[in-house]
Formats: structure tokens, sequence, C-alpha cells
């Protein structure tokens, strides 16, 4: 009976260490964009709005290829940097990757990065500030009221637009971060990883930004108010963003307007479970 009971135990506690010693790992799950909540922050745009076409084709002209995209914005300074974690609700960044915390070794097995140049000018069937989801004003120097509201008008509702960029950079979180969170002691690491399998959350997988974005605005009619100004080649505040622009005319009926800066357009968020293997 007592030989019973020993092997019993021993069973026992061998099944219970199997049990323990099974591993798990970090499994990336695809999401809808119907699964996060737009409305928490406006400066996304929902899923069934034709700028996700506009965009796409522009992308995928100036990349090559292609990817899985559910969420676009325009993002200007307060960027979602790549594997930043953010909450399907309120849309606001509950944790960023910070890439000093990697070790040195596995940066590139984490983080993919490409970059190419795009000065094709396309054709764009939206207005630009829809394309841009931006809702501002125009002040330009030496302009009066009359002509920036005339200006505004253009950029909201002239349909005729020609775009131009300067490089696109995509930039996407690897395999590799499911080995470095998996094995890691370092605490900043470990809290990462538990916001990041929160089924709250959501990770910014890829992201695509450009640089440089030069929009020409075709409009039926400008007034000579507007074109001696737009002659000047004046400096503009766009009042509800913290972008300036600068105009030019072409001819004698395209409004130019130069935007520098980084732009970030498009990105996929995914969900992550650990999950035992």
């Amino acid at each position: 009976m007592r030989f019973v009971f020993i092997v019993l135990t021993t069973v026992s506690l061998f099944c219970t260490c199997k049990e323990a010693s099974k591993e798990t790992t970090l499994v990336f799950k695809p999401l809808q964009a119907a699964q996060f909540n737009f409305s928490a922050d406006n400066s996304f745009v929902p899923p069934n709005d034709d700028r996700w076409e506009q965009r796409r084709i522009i992308h995928d002209s100036c990349m090559g290829e292609s990817f899985a995209a559910n969420a676009i914005f325009m993002k200007t300074k307060d960027t979602f940097n790549i594997g930043c974690i953010v909450n399907m609700q309120t849309l606001k960044v509950v944790r960023d990757l910070d890439i000093k915390m990697l070790p040195q070794n596995s940066l590139s097995s984490v983080i993919g990065f490409f970059t190419a140049p795009c000065y094709q000018k396309m054709q764009i069937d939206i207005p630009a500030a829809k394309f841009m989801n931006l809702r501002v004003s125009f002040v330009a120097d030496g302009a009066t009221d009359a002509i920036n509201r005339e200006l505004t008008d253009i950029f909201n509702h002239a349909n005729s637009v020609g775009l131009e960029t300067g490089s696109w950079l995509n930039f996407d979180l690897k395999d590799g971060i499911a080995n470095v969170l998996d094995t890691t002691n370092n605490r900043e690491l470990l809290a990462y990883k538990e916001a990041l399998t929160d089924t709250a959350n959501m990770v910014l997988v890829r992201s695509s930004a450009m640089t440089d974005i030069s929009l020409f605005l075709n409009p039926e009619k400008i007034s000579a108010g507007l074109l001696n100004v737009l002659r000047q080649k004046p400096l503009a505040t766009l009042n509800g963003s913290a972008l300036k622009a600068k105009l030019f005319l072409i001819g004698e009926g395209t409004v130019k307007v130069q935007l520098n800066g980084f732009f970030q357009v498009v990105g996929q968020f995914m969900q992550v479970s650990a999950e035992q293997q």
C-alpha cells in the first residue's frame, strides 16, 4: 500500500511539474477595424470612408507593396510609434516600446525599416482637407480675412487635386519581439509584455508615413486678390493644426500648398495573447 502511495505521489508530482514546465509564447492576432473605437480619436478614419482607397492606392504605388491596414490617420506631432500599445476603446497610448531596453543584438530582428522615394505626381479624387483629415483655416501672410476664407474654401472643397510626396517610410514590428519578451528578465520589458497581452489593448505592428507633401488645388475660379497674394509665395499658418504651409501660384489657376514634415498615414494594429505551446 505504501509503495502504491509513493508511486501515485511520484506520478502526480511528475505530471504537475510537466504542466508547470509548459512554455508560453506570444501569438499575434489580426484585428478588424470595427473592433476598436474610432469615435474616441477623430484623427482616425472609419473603415467605410473613401480616404482608405485613396491612401492605399498612393502607398502601394510608391512602395510597391501593400499590407492589411486597419487604421488610417494623419498624425503629425503625436505620432504612434511602432510597437506602441493602444487601448482599443480610448485609442490612447498605454505604453511605448522603449528600444533602449532591447538587447542590442536583437534590434534588427525586432524592428524593420524600409524607405523609398516617391516623387511622381498623382491625382486624388477627394478634396485635400478630406485626404489629409484636417479641419483648418488658412491665415496667409499679406492676406485679408476674405482671401483667407477663399483659400480655406479651396482647400476644403476643390475636387481636382494633384499630390506629390517625398519619401515614404515603412516600419514593422518583427517576430523577434516574441523571443525577446519570452526570455527577458528586464522589468521594463516584462511590464510592456503585461500590457501587450491585456485583452483591452492592441499594438501597432506596421506603420507607413510620408515626408513633404505638395497639394495642387484646381478650383473653378480664383479671385484677383488671391492671385496677387499667391504670386508673393507667402507662408501660411493652418489654424487647427501645428502645420505651416508655403503657398505658390502655378500658371494662372492652380494653388500649390507645400507642407514639410513627417506625416503618419496608415497602420495596422493587432492583438497579442500569451499561449501555451
